[in-house]
């Protein structure tokens, strides 16, 4: 069985979906910046997960949602999509 090789293999991507990614790494950066609190601790996972529940119970409805859980990666604003 032949293993993938990445570097063989090279994912061919036009210049827009080039400066696409780069947009979504610097928001993902400036999320993980955000999740270290003032005195410099990391804010884990779970303790995200519990602030954007609390977030969408105070701020969405069964009509509109305001963030996405993007699945592997983090969330997303939506800003008051129709469900």
């Amino acid at each position: 069985m032949e293993r993938y090789n990445a570097m063989k293999d090279k994912l061919q991507i036009s210049q827009e979906e080039n400066e696409a990614l780069k947009k979504e790494n610097e928001k993902q950066r400036q999320l993980i910046e955000k999740l270290w609190d003032v005195d410099g601790d990391f804010i884990d996972e779970h303790t995200l997960t519990t602030i954007i529940s609390r977030i969408r119970k105070k701020i969405e409805t069964d009509e509109r949602k305001y963030i996405k859980t993007a699945y592997g990666m983090g969330y997303q604003w939506i800003g008051g999509e129709s469900r």
